[in-house]
């Protein structure tokens, strides 16, 4: 039996543009209301660093009250709530009518430990003292990095340990690739469905006594042919032009270009945005009969993104599918995934 986990990482665009209403409040309130009709929980992954930077605008207080009353209303209603950091927004300011993240600090990796420590103590304090407001056994215990970008993977660990994090979310088994002069490869991971106790030195590996668990982002490794879809190639097109970034190849992010390695096999994200419904439940049962044989539920993390969730059709039809042809199927929240 598998849990599907449905996580959505709510924030505006890398690049610092984006509606707070139409790219993070009214797509989420849309998710969420569609999860409450089916009563299935929704884990938000909050991007904290966009939070603390309106804070210091006092013409975004709207913003600020708006979020953090949407992100209490979930918790409220038995949805989870937990961390998720692009620490360009730790330093960002307000210009010419605009956001500006500081790129130099686009990724954790690279920056010095007791500034890796401090961001991700701000953003796991800031979740504990809102959660809290409503629930006062709220704890903040799951992570996922901006980008995917966790490698090297050494002193990330310690700073989400010591800020009482022991969940993290940010593989892609697969995944590789580049942005700017940040990498990833969790090649190491192919294949791997249930979660495993992560190597603090590779947190795509794994160590019996690692500190942290890693609950995957699940994926299938797929022909290059099938990531080339009229829906996706659509998603992408409204991306680079809402997100303001040029719309070559090559969309520069924090003085680099996101590059991908052609290969014949990619990983397919279980996206709830960018899939098909067709391809949704291909996906899942292909897990199910991946999980026959464990003796426990096994957590099937689902991403999207509230930037580009604007197909509530679908989801709702794979949720229905779900319910009426899939029993076997649990839903969970990510805070509750240790094993």
């Amino acid at each position: 039996m598998i849990r599907l986990v449905l996580t959505l990482d709510y924030e505006l665009f890398g690049t610092g543009a984006g509606d707070v209403t139409r790219h993070m409040l009214e797509p989420t309130s849309h998710l969420l209301r569609i999860a409450d009709d089916h009563g299935v929980p929704i884990t938000v992954m909050a991007e904290v660093a966009e939070i603390l930077a309106w804070k210091h605008e006092p013409s975004w207080d709207w913003a600020v009250r708006a979020v953090e009353g949407q992100l209490m209303a979930a918790l409220c209603a038995g949805h989870d709530v937990q961390l998720h950091l692009h620490p360009a927004w730790f330093r960002a300011r307000r210009c010419g009518g605009r956001w500006q993240p500081d790129f130099d600090e686009y990724a954790l990796p690279g920056l010095p430990v007791e500034q890796i420590r401090q961001y991700v103590a701000e953003g796991a304090a800031y979740l504990n003292e809102l959660g809290q407001r409503v629930d006062p056994q709220y704890r903040c215990t799951a992570f996922r990095a901006g980008g995917w970008l966790i490698q090297p993977s050494p002193d990330i660990v310690s700073a989400l340990v010591e800020a009482g994090i022991s969940i993290d979310s940010t593989v892609f088994p697969g995944g590789c690739g580049r942005t700017g002069r940040w990498e990833l490869d969790f090649r190491g991971a192919t294949g791997r469905v249930a979660p495993w106790r992560a190597d603090q030195q590779d947190i795509a590996a794994h160590d019996p006594c690692g500190p942290l668990t890693e609950v995957p982002i699940h994926t299938r490794q797929v022909p290059l042919w099938a990531m080339l879809t009229t829906r996706r190639f659509r998603y992408q097109r409204r991306l680079l032009r809402e997100s303001g970034c040029p719309a070559d190849a090559g969309a520069q992010v924090g003085r680099g270009h996101r590059l991908s390695k052609v290969r014949p096999f990619l990983p397919q994200k279980l996206d709830f945005c960018r899939l098909s419904l067709r391809e949704l439940v291909s996906i899942v049962d292909r897990a199910r009969r991946s999980c026959e044989k464990s003796p426990d539920p096994v957590p099937v993390v689902a991403i999207g993104h509230s930037t580009e969730f604007n197909d509530s059709r679908t989801l709702r039809l794979f949720l229905e599918h779900l319910r009426t042809r899939r029993p076997d199927v649990g839903f969970a929240r990510l805070g509750d995934c240790l094993p």
